[in-house]
């Protein structure tokens, strides 16, 4: 899937904008420092 965006259509930037405010506030670094309990395999 290829995404597109036209910078000159206000609602695409915000779009994006909030789909990055999703991440605000989130730790950041390498990915191993991340938890995700899967349950019993």
């Amino acid at each position: 899937m290829t995404l597109q965006l036209d910078a000159d259509q206000q609602f695409q930037l915000d779009a994006v904008a909030a789909a990055a405010d999703l991440f605000a506030g989130q730790p950041q670094g390498p990915p191993e420092d991340a938890l995700m309990d899967v349950g019993d395999r």
